[in-house]
Parts: C-alpha cells; sequence; structure tokens
C-alpha cells in the first residue's frame, strides 16, 4: 500500500508487539495467531459462499457495496478515536485511513486473486474488523436481492401492462365502417377475435 499497515488492536498499546514491515511484493508482514485466523476465514468463507459463487448476484455491484460501506465504518472508526495527541494515536489513525483507502479500491476480480493469495492486508483488516464486515455483507445482501426482486416485478408488471394496451386495441368494441358482402353497417369482432357483419336494413 506504499506505507505500512498497523494492527487494530483493543488498545494503542499493541502497536508495540507487533512487528510491521512491507515486502517487495507490497505485501505487509504480520502475527498470525489462532483467533485472529479464524476470524479471517469466517469472513472469507462468508464472501465466498454467499456473494462469489452465487450466481443469481450481481458481484461487481455487490462488493463495491459492501466496501463501500466498509470503507464509511473504518473512517468513522479513526475519526471517533479518542485520547491525547500523540506518535501512537497519530499511527492508529493513519493506520485506519489507509486501511478505508485499501477496501475501497477492491472489486470483484481484485477481491478473488487476494482471497486466493490468502493476502496479509485483507488478514489483517478481515481479522479485526470480522463482526462488522458480516454485518454489513448480510444487510447489503438482502438489500441488493429485494432491489433486484422489486426490479424483476416491475419489468413483469410493464411487460403485462403494454400487453393489456396492445390488447385493448386489437380487440376494441366495435368499429362503424362499409364492408364487402354486407349492406352499410358494423363489424364487430366475437369472443375468437374475427370479424362479423350486422346487417343495417336501408329506409
Amino acid at each position: 500500500m506504499g506505507s505500512k499497515l498497523g494492527n487494530l488492536g483493543s488498545s494503542i498499546s499493541n502497536l508495540d508487539s507487533i512487528p510491521y514491515s512491507i515486502d517487495l511484493q507490497n505485501q505487509t508482514v504480520v502475527l498470525k495467531t489462532e483467533e485472529k485466523t479464524k476470524n479471517f476465514n469466517s469472513v472469507k468463507e462468508m464472501l465466498v459462499n454467499e456473494i462469489l459463487q452465487d450466481k443469481t448476484v450481481n458481484k461487481s455491484a455487490l462488493i463495491k457495496e459492501i466496501f463501500s460501506e466498509l470503507n464509511r465504518k473504518i473512517l468513522e472508526k479513526a475519526d471517533s478515536i479518542d485520547g491525547p495527541q500523540g506518535f501512537k494515536k497519530d499511527q492508529l489513525i493513519n493506520q485506519l485511513k489507509q486501511q478505508a483507502d485499501f477496501v475501497k479500491k477492491l472489486d470483484d476480480k481484485k477481491l478473488q486473486n487476494l482471497l486466493a493469495q490468502d493476502d496479509n492486508n485483507l488478514y489483517e483488516i478481515f481479522s479485526e474488523h470480522h463482526d462488522e464486515i458480516k454485518r454489513i455483507i448480510r444487510e447489503c445482501t438482502i438489500e441488493h436481492k429485494l432491489s433486484n426482486s422489486i426490479e424483476k416485478l416491475n419489468k413483469i408488471a410493464s411487460k403485462c401492462g403494454e400487453s393489456k394496451k396492445v390488447s385493448n386495441v386489437k380487440y376494441q368494441g366495435e368499429t362503424p365502417t362499409a364492408t364487402i358482402g354486407c349492406k352499410i353497417g358494423t363489424t364487430r369482432r366475437n369472443s375468437t377475435g374475427n370479424l362479423t357483419c350486422t346487417r343495417h336494413n336501408l329506409i
């Protein structure tokens, strides 16, 4: 990411205990623990099973919605950090803003590639914000599917409306006309839609 990402532990003091650096592949070197790995995997599995492998959703649009919302939540967290001014506070705020910027740039293809690599940047973000991310995934997925359902119903209703308009024009009541083989009168359509002639006696 061009600069170091830090750990978002329960307290600022946790930053001292974890070594960070960026290697040549732009990967953050992190200290992985059993708990963090469990949290990361829970988010990864949810993304894969409920979005990336679901053919009924628009993956591109849904992933964008999810990470736009996560970007907003992380920035809110950065703005809400209390405590005296100092290097550690500034460092934590900066790390949060870097994470927000990172997730904002994710799309479905980038996400799939990074998940396949178990990318360390994703590992840190997912393991730290796992509860928030899973909540966002659930809410965005429900809203996305509901929106799609409403859109489909509106299209069906629109098609039915157009069909009724065509039907009304095609089978309109009666049309005054002069017809070959009949005296001047009116033509009507019977129940099958065929034209019938009603003769009018001339005086």
